[in-house]
């Protein structure tokens, strides 16, 4: 990576034209990072959503089509009707193994972390790597056998106008 990059930061997993193999290097990658493996930050367990997804050629869990794809909004004409399908985010599923990373260096001054209030009263933890367009949402989750332990909601590049804003003001309304 180049000198402005972190050095715990892991190369960008390029796109190779073809979605399917390239879910399944996205696959493997998150395997090792989150199924295969534990995670911890601030003193206490990370994990996924690990519910099938919807998605029955795939079967991969909901944590993992979070941190690789987005909502589309689908206009049925016929129905006039819309609805939400998840779809390849590119500049998202390339920075999947950047979740991991992030997570591990949140004591690193690359990364801002703050906890935020959302607006439907529930609190999220925010970790954003900054100078490179990349942030991770956690929410705390409560369990019967490990106490309260960190979901991870999303990951994503921010690539809209105003994502930076919208973080930057949740950061200066922070807890």
């Amino acid at each position: 990576m180049s000198a402005n990059f972190p050095d715990w930061l892991p190369k960008i997993i390029p796109f190779d034209g073809d979605w399917d193999d390239y879910l399944g290097r996205l696959y493997a990658i998150f395997e090792g990072d989150f199924k295969n493996t534990s995670l911890e930050y601030a003193g206490r367990r990370v994990w996924y959503d690990s519910r099938l997804g919807d998605d029955s050629r795939h079967g991969f869990e909901e944590g993992f089509w979070h941190l690789t794809t987005k909502d589309e909004i689908i206009y049925d004409q016929v129905r006039r009707t819309k609805r939400k399908e998840r779809g390849p985010d590119f500049r998202r599923a390339e920075r999947l193994a950047w979740c991991r990373a992030v997570i591990q260096h949140a004591s690193d001054p690359a990364v801002l972390c703050w906890a935020y209030e959302e607006e439907f009263g529930q609190m999220r933890e925010y970790l954003w790597l900054k100078e490179h367009d990349y942030v991770v949402i956690l929410r705390p989750w409560q369990t019967r056998k490990f106490g309260t332990v960190w979901m991870i909601t999303t990951a994503y590049h921010l690539d809209y106008p105003n994502a930076k804003t919208n973080l930057l003001s949740k950061y200066e309304a922070r807890k």
